[in-house]
């Protein structure tokens, strides 16, 4: 339904809304989902990443990658979902290596995302 991938600070990196039809405040739902996951390391001491969240008939699946994290929202959580967003993630990191270290905020030197999300959909499906 939408892919969120942000900073792992929470900073939004690039959103895209698929089929959802109510508007997400995914700046709110990144630095959120951004924030539990550093308490979640701290508190609990651990190395193991937030996974996934469920509410009511969303599901929020998180994916840590080296510099970024992303987020699918959907409504039924399957491994070809994990997979996609995974690989998102992955691809997305190596893409856009370059800029992530020296980003200044402008968002749209990430707009070929949707294609290269595209692309990763297409070629698993065939």
């Amino acid at each position: 339904k939408y892919i969120i991938l942000t900073t792992h600070s929470g900073k939004c990196l690039y959103n895209e809304n698929f089929k959802e039809k109510k508007q997400i405040n995914e700046v709110l739902l990144a630095g959120y989902l951004s924030g539990v996951q550093i308490f979640l390391k701290t508190a609990m001491k651990s190395k193991s990443s937030l996974t996934g969240i469920s509410k009511g008939e969303e599901t929020f699946m998180v994916e840590e990658g080296e510099s970024i994290l992303g987020i699918l929202i959907v409504e039924q959580e399957l491994e070809i979902l994990k997979h996609y967003l995974k690989k998102i993630v992955k691809n997305f990191e190596v893409f856009f290596q370059d800029s992530l270290k020296d980003w200044n905020g402008n968002v749209k030197l990430f707009q070929p995302t949707k294609e290269m999300i595209n692309d990763i959909i297409l070629i698993n499906k065939m």
